[in-house]
């Protein structure tokens, strides 16, 4: 059977795009490189190399040594300049936009304070400034913008771009989110799933990991994300992940380890305690009362995170948490509680990392998120 021309064209475009996409995650990758992993010829590869760089998408750089004889190979990178994209993040607490360039470097981004308000209302009017201001202040960026993707929290009808609910703000429900950037911006938006954006961003980081990825985003809520063999998995209804929502005796767990748990306890906490600075959370924790109740937080999330991994069984738990931005003593503890839990329920050992500095993170997953859409390659 013959391929219609679309056909033909579909194929040719997705050829490009994994192209495309091989060069923004191995920067300085040859052509025959390129060719083996997309298992087609080196001519191919080569024709393919050709018309991106007239097209000014990708750039060549210094050439390589030389192998053999003939000409050398010419690294490849990803013209940084030829398009950007823009990514939103944001949760109870706080309200984050970025732009990224062609590469995926951020370029911009702005902050915003997120709380809690009264009506659904308020919270569309709030939602809708804070795009307008970040794109008056990105001044000319916002003009290379080809599409936004913005994480959302809670429940979220992906299809509609509506957060159905979130749970941490009780008046934060039926926010028709997509609705609301569409009359603000003609770019191309999406609604994706804000714990799902840490999951493109590990990817995009790590694009050949093989192993079973346990990814936990611990702030306001606790929610979690999985990926199998490079893959995004959401659960038959987009709403797997809400480990904050577990229910032991009627209180979910993110009411006793999560953010707003803390900030409930111990309301007087400095604002930057929440940065995870060695120096302030080992002031903070001079105080013997802040520490018992910190110390009882960590070790209910090391227990948490021990039972969701029970069934899932994943090789890796990389977490995402500005408190544990850096290498203190919560979480040691918290390492530790795992480690031991592990031990005790007779269960292997298993490799957990911090995402590290991660405020920025979730946005910027948002915005690969956008850019992977508009260049859909698989």
């Amino acid at each position: 059977m013959q391929l219609s021309t679309g056909n033909i064209e579909e194929k040719l475009l997705r050829k490009r795009n994994l192209f495309l996409k091989l060069i923004r995650q191995h920067p300085g990758i040859s052509r025959r490189e390129c060719a083996e992993r997309m298992v087609i010829s080196t001519y191919s590869a080569t024709k393919l190399a050709n018309e991106l760089l007239k097209a000014e998408m990708i750039i060549e750089k210094e050439a390589l040594e030389p192998s053999g004889k003939g000409r050398p190979s010419l690294p490849l990178y990803i013209n940084p300049g030829y398009e950007y994209f823009a990514g939103v993040d944001f949760e109870a607490e706080y309200w984050r936009f970025v732009i990224i360039d062609f590469a995926g470097n951020m370029i911009f981004s702005n902050t915003e304070p997120f709380f809690q308000l009264d009506s659904s209302d308020k919270y569309i009017s709030l939602l809708g400034k804070y795009l307008k201001d970040s794109i008056i202040q990105s001044g000319e960026m916002w003009g290379k913008v080809s599409s936004l993707c913005v994480g959302a929290p809670g429940f979220i009808d992906k299809l509609n771009g509506l957060i159905v609910y979130y749970e941490m703000l009780p008046h934060f429900k039926n926010i028709p989110l997509l609705e609301i950037y569409q009359a603000i911006t003609p770019v191309k938006i999406m609604v994706n799933h804000n714990t799902a954006n840490l999951g493109t961003y590990d990817l995009w980081k790590r694009p050949d990991q093989s192993d079973i990825v346990l990814h936990l985003l611990i702030r306001s809520g606790i929610s979690a994300v999985l990926v199998i063999n490079g893959q995004l998995y959401f659960g038959a209804n987009n709403r797997a992940g809400e480990l904050g929502l577990t229910d032991i005796n009627g209180t979910t767990l993110q009411d006793y380890a999560g953010f707003i748990a803390i900030n409930r306890q111990l309301p007087d906490l400095p604002n930057d305690f929440y940065n995870g600075s060695v120096d302030i959370v080992e002031e903070v924790c001079r105080d013997e009362k802040n520490k018992e109740v910190l110390y009882k937080i960590i070790d209910a999330l090391a227990c948490g995170i021990v039972n969701s991994s029970i069934l899932i069984d994943p090789g890796e738990i990389l977490i995402y948490s500005t408190l544990f931005n850096e290498d203190n003593r919560l979480w040691k503890r918290l390492l530790e509680n795992i480690s031991q839990l592990r031990t005790d329920k007779e269960m292997t050992q298993i490799t957990v990392k911090s995402a590290g500095e991660s405020r920025y993170i979730g946005a910027i997953g948002a915005a690969l998120a956008a850019m992977e859409s508009h260049y859909i390659a698989n």
